[in-house]
């Protein structure tokens, strides 16, 4: 019989020192893999992975390694904290179901985030630089570069990011101020990770968007294929250089 998942009024076993104990590690991980970028940038140099220039393979290689941080790091905290899977949100009940919600709420996210980006133009009459993914992206011209690009942001970063984000810091904030304050924080938290000021707003929108799927759905699932089909659209906006890529 498949365990309730935390949602359902259990205890969490995490807590908010788990969360910064993770965001500590990984800054002294990245920090590490930072300080060695010239080796690596000369091994890439050497080896013109994927017919990529060695800088935009170092920027694939920081972003794969901070999301293989973030599933290592958590998942030892969780494994040491005894949580389980489906304490977590990692739940298979009603699985088709929460794709198709999870999918349909990953297209309503795309339009919420990209009408805010809109009205956002709109009220500060600025156009945002591109973001460093949509630069790097443009630069590829070879399918495999950009196959990895996708890899990336459609599968690896929306996998690490949700079990981070909504699998562990949003109960947290859930458990001691409630479902919608606990949205909001997390969705505070989520977006002041992303270190875009301009962008702040929206993404921040849509980490409450995707905790409201989860929290609905008591599934991480829901919110990591809507995370997923978010990043896969705005990257295929950017790739096909449409004028609405945020």
């Amino acid at each position: 019989m498949q365990k309730e998942s935390f949602l359902d009024d259990k205890k969490i076993k995490w807590s908010f020192v788990d969360i910064i104990l993770v965001f500590v590690l990984l800054l002294i991980l990245m920090g590490i893999t930072r300080a060695y970028a010239d080796n690596i940038r000369r091994i890439f140099g050497s080896l013109r992975f994927l017919g990529m220039e060695p800088k935009l393979t170092l920027f694939f290689f920081s972003a794969m390694s901070q999301a293989f941080y973030i599933l290592v790091v958590t998942g030892i905290i969780f494994w040491f904290r005894k949580a389980t899977l489906a304490e977590i949100g990692l739940t298979t009940h009603n699985f088709l179901q929460t794709l198709f919600i999870g999918v349909g709420g990953g297209f309503v996210l795309v339009f919420l985030i990209l009408l805010l980006g809109v009205i956002m133009v709109i009220i500060t009459k600025t156009t945002p630089p591109p973001q460093d993914v949509a630069t790097y992206l443009l630069a590829m011209d070879g399918k495999w570069s950009r196959l990895l690009a996708f890899f990336l942001g459609s599968v690896m970063a929306p996998l690490s990011e949700e079990i981070y984000f909504r699998g562990m810091v949003y109960p947290v904030f859930r458990d001691r101020f409630g479902r919608l304050p606990g949205m909001v924080i997390s969705g505070l938290i989520f977006s002041l990770m992303h270190r875009d000021l301009f962008r702040f707003i929206p993404i921040a929108v849509g980490g409450i968007g995707l905790a409201y799927l989860f929290e609905r759905t008591k599934s991480l699932w829901a919110s990591i294929f809507a995370h997923s089909t978010w990043n896969t659209v705005m990257l295929l906006l950017m790739a096909t250089g449409s004028r609405l890529a945020p």
